[in-house]
């Protein structure tokens, strides 16, 4: 019989040609494309629909899928490639506290491939390491936290409402200054619908809620 356990992929849709803007109260902020590589390695495309023909040097993030892991390897972008060097990651519970097991240096351990049950199921994932500008050699400082969990169907502005993960994220990293929290976020991935759903940002030093963003329009290509 088939299997009924949902996926990364089922969420994110990153093996699918598959593409949207996400918008705040009036306007795009955003586009994302996916372009698939292979059965086990995608692309994800990040620009603006007002110059996303024109970028000269786009930014893609690298994924792969290993077993039961999606692997970050890095990103595209400014003409050059910025590798992930994980020094120290490992994966938890929610609390990022239990059950904490290491995970092995190198490429970041992103996210798990088998979704959580939902309602209630959650896990935490933290990366410690190295940013290396392949063009330059320059080294950046970063860590990375995560706590995905599977909440069930929610709604949305424009599309029609969905099962979804929530991906709460904190980056911290020193690129130009000191070592600090950059982008502290949640992030919804929409079964059927993939990236981008809804963003809530937040005030890195204060916590406090700022833009929203709601996924408008998705489409394959």
């Amino acid at each position: 019989m088939p299997s009924t356990v949902d996926t990364y992929a089922d969420y994110t849709l990153m093996f699918e040609r598959a593409a949207g803007q996400h918008w705040n109260a009036t306007q795009a902020e955003g586009q994302w494309a996916w372009e698939p590589q292979s059965a086990t390695e995608s692309r994800i495309r990040w620009g603006h629909p007002h110059t996303w023909a024109s970028e000269p040097h786009q930014y893609k993030e690298h994924f792969r899928r290993d077993g039961d892991w999606v692997m970050l390897d890095g990103w595209e972008g400014n003409g050059t490639f910025y590798e992930l060097d994980a020094a120290v990651q490992w994966t938890a519970d929610g609390d990022l506290v239990t059950n904490r097991v290491a995970l092995p240096p190198g490429a970041q351990h992103y996210a798990k491939w088998t979704v959580p049950p939902p309602l209630g199921g959650c896990y935490g994932m933290f990366a410690l390491g190295t940013i290396v500008e392949q063009s330059s050699g320059k080294r950046v400082a970063f860590a990375h936290e995560q706590r995905w969990t599977n909440v069930g169907v929610i709604a949305s502005p424009h599309l029609p409402a969905a099962p979804a993960l929530r991906q709460t994220e904190k980056w911290w990293d020193d690129n130009g200054h000191a070592f600090s929290l950059r982008v502290h976020r949640d992030v919804f991935l929409a079964k059927g619908y993939g990236m981008a759903y809804r963003i809530q940002n937040y005030d890195p030093a204060s916590g406090a809620a700022t833009t929203r963003l709601d996924l408008k329009h998705a489409w394959t290509y």
